[in-house]
């Protein structure tokens, strides 16, 4: 699909679109939300498993470009995530410490609602 620079200018104008459209940037907002998590759930117990979500948050920073470059860049950076944060629980099996906290979230917010 071909676009002019007037069309360009005339959807800048029209930013009620996002609301009426709600699957716009639909896997661009689950990456934006899952991000968020991340973040809100920055914890660790020692010098090695700050460096590791460090790395982790940093993930994120090639994700760019058009649609068919940047899905399978957030997909990737998802990927690293999962394997920096995880790492051997106490029992000895493989825990995903960001799973935990996400699990942790939706459990508030579900008990908030």
């Amino acid at each position: 699909m071909k676009t002019y620079l007037w069309q360009l200018q005339i959807m800048k104008h029209m930013k009620w679109l996002r609301k009426v459209l709600p699957g716009w940037h639909v896997a661009e907002k689950a990456f934006r939300d899952w991000y968020i998590a991340l973040l809100q759930n920055f914890r660790f117990a020692n010098h090695e498993e700050y460096m590791r979500y460090v790395q982790a948050l940093r993930a994120p920073e090639d994700v760019r470009g058009y649609r068919e470059v940047r899905y399978p860049k957030m997909e990737e950076a998802r990927r690293r995530v999962q394997s920096l944060l995880n790492f051997p629980s106490e029992h000895g099996a493989a825990v995903s410490v960001l799973e935990q906290n996400l699990e942790s979230l939706t459990e508030k917010k579900t008990t908030n609602d």
